[in-house]
């Protein structure tokens, strides 16, 4: 990819982020802030677009998510997007920024794994769950158990 491609890629992202925290969208969600209900739809197999046809948003948004030179708040928001899409296309990618630094940007990423739904996410969640940390925010053990136990329960039949 060339360099112009990128800058372009990254202003898309960009762009993309900021608008949706200017119409009202939280790049921090909480737990207990109606997540149970959240993204049902996405849960459902095969019923959302591959990659390829969301294109250049979720290519932006994931460029702008693994950019770890990119503020931690854009980054956030980029997961939180992620995570709205549901587009189990990208699980594979966010994965590999996790366990991360344990900070709001992997807070996000767990809690998109949550709303998407794939059973993909589950080895990562599980063994950051059962990560012997000396100090674990409570938010993120929290939302580590709650997206694995969506994930669970979405994929029995």
């Amino acid at each position: 990819m060339r360099a112009a491609d990128k800058t372009i890629y990254r202003l898309f992202a960009f762009a993309c982020v900021h608008l949706a925290v200017m119409i009202g969208c939280s790049a921090q969600p909480s737990i207990g802030n109606g997540l149970e209900n959240n993204g049902t739809e996405n849960l459902q197999e095969g019923n959302k677009p591959t990659e390829e046809e969301y294109g250049m948003e979720i290519k932006a948004l994931l460029e702008l998510l693994e950019d770890t030179s990119a503020p931690a708040s854009d980054r956030a928001a980029a997961a939180y997007e992620l995570g709205k899409l549901g587009n189990k296309a990208v699980v594979k990618r966010m994965a590999n920024l996790l366990p991360g630094d344990w900070d709001v940007v992997t807070l996000e990423i767990v809690i998109a794994f949550g709303k998407i739904g794939s059973r993909e996410a589950l080895p990562v969640l599980i063994e950051m769950r059962d990560t012997k940390r000396l100090w674990m925010p409570g938010r993120m053990k929290a939302a580590i158990e709650w997206a694995i136990g969506r994930i669970q329960k979405a994929s029995t039949p």
